[in-house]
């Protein structure tokens, strides 16, 4: 047990340094106040009632909440939390089929190929897939405990067994087939049923304890198909015909199999294709028959081989695509659970060809050495490509075609980082491939923006707006774009339609806040910002923004305590700094001004009054010198700028430089009369 904590570390080590992903990783941690909010009785109810993200799995919404009370939003500690959720996973598992089949060496080695495979990077590596290793916890759990039922039937036991699976479902849906595994198990290794049936008493008891269990995966399986209904994920038959799902099916069963073997060319995303090659088609089907065949044959000599491979198609049921949920054809984390069952099949199988001699023993260690060394090479390669979203949505696109998926998240990523130009060119990339993806198109309209193209940024929401008139991404950023352009009456309203599409969505009350102040409706404008803040305490920019509002009602002391708040949330705010230096100023209290005028300009230089009101801050300390040099930056930055000139043909008075006082004076008011 020892030894497979020591291996996972060691594959998957690098990934405390690694960052978020922007792709779901947002929508469970990095942009989800509740979660960040950590454990609260409001938010452990909230995720025990949400159907968010498309599923019912409070569990997992804990776990990510207690990660945020321990770690905040620094990426490495819930990176941590996965691996070492992993690493339980894989000593259970070895447990489990340790107790079931005696087989130390056997067993020790499924648990490491599941720990170390390369096709479960995804699964580990993934923050948004904290429930593939959490509801892995749970699955070996309960086949532990199964074992021990078995071993010796109880009440307590079985209550056991079903509460490990309850958890499980609470983790991650998918673990609805675990009946059908148990099931198996049965046959072999546990041999409580036999096949022709001898003991048809036992069999239904066999069959019947498992029915409470089938009960909730039923029920498991009805929620969640609702819930991802309810987001739109699940396409319908139109959109995606039975033919094509069927296709798909049997050649994505082919593909994992062929990726376990030769993992090569693993992305985050696989576009489903445009079409399928009918050979192509057959053969796998075919493939999968025979091989389905030759299994049931071999059930009585090899049952582990049946076992295996059972569990393998069983459990891909959920995930194969006959129920289309997303846009991909296929994902390496669907595998995560599956794969155990090939892993068991290959094992037993070659222990029972070589295991009989000495030399077949030493020729099965070398072998399960050099696999293993190659699956932890492998691992940490594959796991390079998920240390940030650039990497990996490069990779994704250089190892698959025509991903439209993936251009969209290299363009989310190269604007996050600062990248316009590339960014436009990924989203461009994008809506070359699918000419209909939204997303994309809303995400070319904030590119548009960036370049100061706001009427074709304008034009683009609207377009997006009018075929999903719901679409709340787009709402909000057609009214920011009204904000830019200080078109205040149409902004509000439009922001007042996209808080009125997401209540509980700080970042569009914190819009419509400024947009009603800039408007005068202060009092409204306080209403929104403090709504923000109850959905997102730690939100610098909701605090900068209510103390605006406060500052210009009055509420000076109010305002002064929100902008402090802001500042210790984010120091290097500058609108942060900017403003409070303002109100401090206004109420007297230059020297306190003086330092924050000073952070402005040194984090933001290109901010214009920022270096106009330190200059007046230095004039009123009678440092005039100093007054006129920021001045003179301001100026500098824009030329026409009235209030600075006038500002600084007052300090030039102040220090005897009268000549210069005129001129500025003069341009001044030549300037102030033009603006007229």
């Amino acid at each position: 047990m020892v030894g497979l904590v020591v291996l996972t570390a060691l594959a998957f080590a690098p990934a405390r340094l690694h960052e978020f992903i922007l792709y779901d990783d947002t929508v469970y941690v990095t942009e989800n106040p509740r979660v960040q909010q950590g454990v609260t009785p409001a938010n452990l109810w909230w995720a025990l009632t949400t159907l968010d993200a498309g599923y019912w799995h409070p569990l997992t919404w804990w776990s990510h909440m207690l990660d945020c009370e321990l770690f905040g939003l620094a990426a490495g500690g819930h990176h941590v939390t996965s691996v070492v959720l992993h690493a339980v996973a894989a000593v259970l598992l070895f447990a489990a089929l340790d107790a079931m089949t005696g087989a130390l060496y056997a067993s020790g080695f499924v648990a490491a190929l599941f720990a170390l495979h390369p096709l479960h990077v995804e699964s580990v590596a993934y923050i948004a897939e904290r429930k593939d290793v959490l509801s892995g916890v749970f699955w070996m759990l309960t086949l532990l405990a199964y074992a021990r039922y078995v071993r010796a039937p109880s009440r307590g036991r079985y209550a056991a067994v079903v509460g490990a699976f309850v958890l499980g479902l609470m983790a991650k849906p998918m673990v609805v087939t675990l009946p059908f595994v148990l099931l198996l198990l049965d046959y072999w290794p546990l041999r409580r049923v036999s096949i022709p049936v001898r003991d048809g008493a036992l069999l239904r008891r066999v069959v019947a304890e498992k029915i409470p269990m089938l009960v909730l995966a039923v029920v498991a399986s009805v929620t969640t198909t609702g819930a991802a209904s309810g987001i739109g994920a699940v396409a319908d038959l139109e959109t995606m015909p039975l033919g094509r799902r069927l296709a798909n099916a049997v050649i994505a069963y082919v593909t994992y199999l062929s990726k376990t073997v030769w993992p090569a060319n693993l992305a985050c995303f696989y576009p489903y294709p445009a079409s399928f090659d009918p050979v192509v088609v057959a053969l796998a089907a075919t493939a999968l028959v025979v091989v389905s065949v030759a299994a049931v044959l071999l059930a009585r000599r090899l049952p582990y081989v049946a076992v295996g491979w059972f569990w393998y198609l069983g459990t891909l049921v959920p995930v194969i695509g006959l129920v289309q949920v997303g846009q991909h054809a296929m994902a390496d984390r669907y595998t995560y659970l599956p794969l155990v069952g090939p892993f068991i099949a290959i094992t037993w199988a070659a222990r029972a060809g070589l295991a009989g001699t000495r030399r077949g023993r030493s020729v099965l260690a070398g072998a399960a050495a050099l696999v293993l060394g190659a699956c932890v090479v492998t691992t940490r390669a594959e796991l390079a490509h998920w240390r940030d979203s650039v990497a990996l949505f490069e990779h994704a696109i250089a190892v698959t075609e025509r991903n439209h998926v993936a251009h969209n998240n290299l363009g989310i990523a190269y604007r996050n980082a600062g990248r316009p130009d590339e960014a436009r060119a990924q989203f461009e990339a994008a809506l070359a491939i699918v000419p209909d993806y939204l997303d994309a198109r809303n995400n070319y309209g904030l590119a548009l923006r960036d370049a100061n193209r706001d009427a074709e940024a304008l034009a683009t929401f609207r377009e997006v707006l009018r075929r999903v008139p719901g679409y709340a991404e787009a709402q909000l950023n057609l009214g920011e774009t009204l904000v830019k352009l200080r078109d205040w009456p149409a902004a509000a309203a439009e922001l007042q339609t996209a808080v009125d599409l997401r209540p509980d969505h700080a970042p569009s009350h914190v819009r419509l806040g400024a947009a009603l102040r800039a408007l005068g409706k202060l009092d409204e404008a306080v209403v929104h910002e403090r709504r923000a803040l109850e959905l997102s305490p730690d939100s610098p920019e909701a605090e900068c923004f209510l103390a605006d509002a406060l500052a210009e009602l009055g509420r000076t002391d109010e305002a002064l305590q929100h902008y402090r708040r802001a500042i210790a949330l984010q120091p290097e705010y500058a609108d942060a700094h900017y403003n409070l230096g303002t109100t401090l100023a206004r109420s007297g209290q230059i020297d306190a001004a003086l330092g924050h005028f000073e952070a402005a300009v040194r984090l933001a230089p290109d901010h214009v009054e920022a270096h106009n009101n330190l200059g007046r801050a230095f004039a009123a300390k009678g440092r005039h010198d100093e007054a006129i040099a920021e001045y003179s930056e301001a100026i500098r930055l824009m030329p026409d700028f009235a209030i600075g000139l006038a500002n600084r043909a007052n300090a030039y008075e102040q220090v005897g430089k009268l000549d210069l006082a005129a001129a500025d004076r003069a341009r001044a008011a030549e300037l102030g009369l033009r603006q007229q």
